[in-house]
């Protein structure tokens, strides 16, 4: 297939489903009810015991209703608990459930197993995509994409984002 009708965002999106499609299929294979994007709460919450909502959200620069809607699911696949505040009811505690504390080191040789692969696309690359990505957030975190935009006028057709 060729790539150069694509636009950043559409690249991006691409890149991101097929890392994702790989690994949830890893996890399927290891019998284990696991998403990609769990990853981050499980290591918080692996890390720090309980913590609240709004705790995870700013730990990962997500809003609230992200977060709410991951946990959502990982209640579902039974790997969290989800409780009220004990101050203040509208506030959700969360922790590993005993289901998710049972899986910590079959998720510890799988993502021993994402990283070397990780590491095999970086030196297909040449670059590490990692250090790629967290250096354009912290490009974005100092001068949005938005401002970027304003800053260059109109952008011809087929250039730049369709994000």
């Amino acid at each position: 297939m060729a790539y150069d009708n694509l636009t950043l965002g559409s690249l991006l999106r691409l890149v991101l489903d097929r890392l994702d499609r790989d690994v949830e299929a890893a996890y399927r294979d290891r019998g284990l009810r696991f998403k990609p994007r769990y990853t981050s709460i499980y290591r918080l919450l692996a890390a720090n015991g309980e913590m609240r909502v709004g705790e995870i959200a700013a730990a990962m620069g997500l809003s609230q209703p992200s977060i709410t809607n991951t946990l959502a699911a990982m209640r579902a696949d039974a790997l969290v608990e989800i409780r009220r505040g004990t101050n203040d009811g509208r506030e959700r505690i969360v922790t590993l459930s005993f289901e998710g504390r049972a899986i910590a080191e079959e998720l510890g040789t799988q993502w021993r197993q994402t990283a070397a692969a990780a590491s095999s696309l970086n030196g297909d690359l040449g670059i590490s995509l990692e250090k790629v990505m967290r250096d354009a957030l912290i490009q974005l975190d100092r001068r949005p994409f938005r401002d970027r935009m304003s800053d260059s006028g109109s952008t011809p057709m087929g250039a730049g984002s369709d994000s």
